[in-house]
């Protein structure tokens, strides 16, 4: 996931950012889920597809991908 991040910057605040984000990511998503999460990076419309599905896979990603955010945003903001 980290490296997904840091392609969108170079700048040291989002360097800073990504690395933040890394950290809660290895503590509170798996190696899948990490990879999944990487893939909205590159494609937002997957994460929409992910929070809209009703599958029970994907509800309860959709529930550590919600949990991971709001612990990320509290954590990681400047």
């Amino acid at each position: 996931m980290g490296e997904a991040c840091l392609a969108l910057t170079s700048a040291q605040p989002g360097i800073v950012l990504c690395g933040c984000l890394q950290f809660i990511a290895d503590q509170e998503l798996g190696r899948a889920d990490q990879r999944r999460v990487a893939g909205f990076f590159a494609d937002p419309n997957k994460a929409e597809a992910a929070r809209r599905s009703t599958r029970p896979d994907d509800r309860e990603f959709w529930a550590r991908y919600s949990a991971f955010i709001v612990n990320a945003e509290a954590l990681c903001r400047n």
